[in-house]
This record gives structure tokens, C-alpha cells and sequence, in this order.
């Protein structure tokens, strides 16, 4: 049986998803893993994030999740439950290199890049992977405008090395909404999320990959359990 995680972004496509079907209990067996602020939303295994003002700013909220996965410049000494990683902003053919983020040093990327390279034979569900004005979680970012001026052939040159990489893996990545301008993954539609997912719960695998990577360094407590 394959892994299976979903990765929980930050396009407002997710609210609409949220109203055609039952998504956080459709997902509740699969690894999850928020991107910034999702723990308002989900109840996610881990939370990535790699700006180091928003992790100042929600360390009491974030000190209460099971996982953060940051980067290096994010390092301090407050943080619980923290596994740091060196960054990339450029193209490379391992993440021991440094986790690829792209030149926009986006969380986002950052997460994917890393699951991608630490899982093989896995479905990667991408959630509110938009690309698109508006932000789901953060709300004061709502009418972002960040990615506004990329076209589609910088949004596919972004995403390449990550796409590129899939295959090797033998990974499927599913970027689920009805608006993306994300091109390079198979998309599908929130009404046919049901039919993908087939998994048993394996949250712990999200610990264990972690702890064996050469770049994660601090473990202060985890919730994740092996089965008995």
C-alpha cells in the first residue's frame, strides 16, 4: 500500500472544497501538513513554515503543535518541537544540498520539495496549491497579491525541479482544486478526492524519515507513536 500525505496550503480554493465534501475526515488518515498558519483549520502532524516574523509572531500556537518544520534562518531557542533544514534557492538533484525553496523562497515549495525527496512510492495531495490572489489561512493576507505577475512558464519553471524529481521517486503528486495555475501535477477535482485516498494511518513514517535525514537536528517532543 502506497503513503499517503496531503499538504495543506494556502489558496482559497481549500474553502470551497470545504463546502462540496468532508474533507478533514476524508484526509484524517493520511499525514498531514500545514503550511503556515493551517493549524487554525486542520488538525495537521506538522506544521512547515520558514518566515521567521510569522514563526515570532505565533510561537505560543506553534509551541503547541506536534511538528514544526522550519529552516535554519527560523532557528531560536524558543521553539519546541522544531527540525530545522538548510534551504536552496536553485536548482539541485538532492535536498541534502539544502531544501529547494525556488528563487521566491516559498513555504510551500519548501515542504514539497523536502516530502518529495524523503518519500518514495507516496501520493502527495496538494491542497489550496492556487498560485492565485487570496490566502485561506492567513488572515492578513487575504488579497495577497504576491504571485500576480508570474506567468505560466515561471510558475511551471518554479515548480520543474520538484516535478522533475516526482517521477524518479515514483511519487504522484495530485494538486486538488478547481483553480490552479499550477500546471506541472495531475489535478483533480475535490469531488473525486474519495476515490484516491486508500491508507492506513502511518503518521509516525513523517518522524522516523525525519529523524534519519542528515539536516534534521532538534527533537524536544513528538506526539507520533508506532503501532503496538
Amino acid at each position: 500500500m502506497r503513503t499517503q500525505i496531503s499538504i495543506i496550503g494556502g489558496g482559497e480554493s481549500i474553502a470551497k472544497g470545504m463546502k462540496e465534501i468532508d474533507l478533514k475526515n476524508i484526509i484524517k488518515n493520511t499525514i498531514i501538513i500545514g503550511c503556515n498558519s493551517a493549524f487554525f483549520e486542520f488538525d495537521c502532524d506538522a506544521i512547515a513554515c520558514k518566515d521567521k516574523s510569522f514563526v515570532e509572531k505565533w510561537i505560543p500556537e506553534l509551541n503547541k503543535q506536534k511538528l514544526i518544520i522550519t529552516t535554519k534562518m527560523s532557528e531560536g531557542k524558543d521553539y519546541l518541537n522544531t527540525t530545522l533544514f538548510e534551504c536552496n534557492k536553485i536548482t539541485q538533484d538532492t535536498t541534502k544540498e539544502g531544501v529547494y525553496t525556488s528563487s521566491m523562497g516559498l513555504t510551500g515549495i519548501f515542504i514539497l520539495s523536502l516530502i518529495n525527496d524523503l518519500f518514495d512510492n507516496t501520493d502527495i495531495f496538494l491542497f489550496g496549491y492556487d498560485f492565485n490572489k487570496g490566502n485561506y489561512h492567513d488572515r492578513n493576507k487575504r488579497n495577497t497579491n504576491t504571485y500576480q505577475n508570474y506567468t505560466s512558464d515561471d510558475i511551471r519553471n518554479l515548480f520543474y525541479p520538484i516535478n522533475h524529481k516526482e517521477f524518479r521517486q515514483d511519487n504522484r503528486i495530485y494538486n486538488v482544486t478547481d483553480y490552479s495555475k499550477i500546471e506541472n501535477f495531475m489535478r483533480i477535482e475535490y469531488s473525486q478526492l474519495e476515490h484516491f485516498i486508500d491508507c492506513i494511518d502511518e503518521k509516525y513514517l513523517l518522524l522516523n524519515k525525519l529523524k534519519d535525514f542528515k539536516y534534521g537536528n532538534v527533537f524536544e517532543k513528538t506526539d507520533f507513536n508506532e503501532p503496538t
